[in-house]
């Protein structure tokens, strides 16, 4: 049995891990509309589950899932974000190696 002290992963969700997602989100009265999700898994179960395009979550209620839930924010923020370059201020650009 997983516990919290277990390692957790943060992924896309796949389509294997449709039924467990939807599941998930049935145990939680949640609606996640679409297919891109970020999934939080312990112990090889989906504890929780962000959809990325309306920021809608499912998490399981008989557990500590919090912590997942604020890490699948992150995640989703951090894939938000333009790529491109990064702007380095003037003051910092002396102190980087050429």
């Amino acid at each position: 049995m997983a516990t919290e002290l277990d390692p957790m992963t943060i992924r896309y969700a796949g389509a294997i891990d449709a039924r467990a997602v939807s599941q998930l989100a049935e145990l939680d009265g949640a609606h996640l509309p679409d297919r891109e999700v970020l999934v939080a898994e312990i112990g090889g179960s989906i504890v929780a589950a962000l959809a990325l395009s309306t920021g809608a979550v499912a998490a399981d209620p008989f557990r500590r899932t919090t912590c997942a839930v604020d890490l699948l924010r992150l995640r989703a923020r951090q894939l938000d974000r333009p790529r491109g370059r990064v702007r380095i201020p003037r003051a910092l650009r002396g102190a980087l190696p050429v």
